[in-house]
């Protein structure tokens, strides 16, 4: 009997993948099954241009293109960013593409390569300001 889990993951990540126009949208065709995560908390699928990533927490959420790259160059959800907690936003001038993590932000604009600020360093920068 297959894990309820994995199921619900499955279902909402396909679901996600629909949402984004499935194999002739944004993400492309499906590259691989759902996997579970190392930390045995999530799931993601890898599609040609993305992945999305599902934990009972946060749903499932997409991340693709330079942030990806970043925050798998970090770790993936290893790394200090943890999970996604928002898909892709824009800032309202539209010139800044970012992505929420749990413990930081991910941005991209056309001015400068892809940063990345974590929260508890951030929050620890500032107590050395006071």
């Amino acid at each position: 009997m297959k894990d309820p889990q994995i199921t619900m993951a499955q279902r909402s990540i396909d679901e996600k993948h629909t949402y984004f126009g499935g194999n002739e949208g944004l993400l492309g065709k499906t590259v691989n099954d759902v996997c579970e995560c190392q930390d045995r908390i999530g799931y993601y699928k890898t599609y040609e241009h993305g992945r999305i990533y599902w934990t009972f927490a946060t749903g499932a959420l997409a991340v693709y293109g330079k942030i990806l790259m970043q925050w798998g160059n970090l770790g993936y959800e290893q790394s200090q960013f943890g999970y996604p907690i928002s898909d892709e936003k824009q800032t309202v001038s539209g010139d800044v593409r970012y992505y929420r993590f749990q413990q930081g932000i991910i941005y991209n604009s056309p001015d400068f390569e892809v940063q990345a600020i974590n929260v508890s360093i951030s929050r620890e920068s500032l107590a050395s300001c006071a």
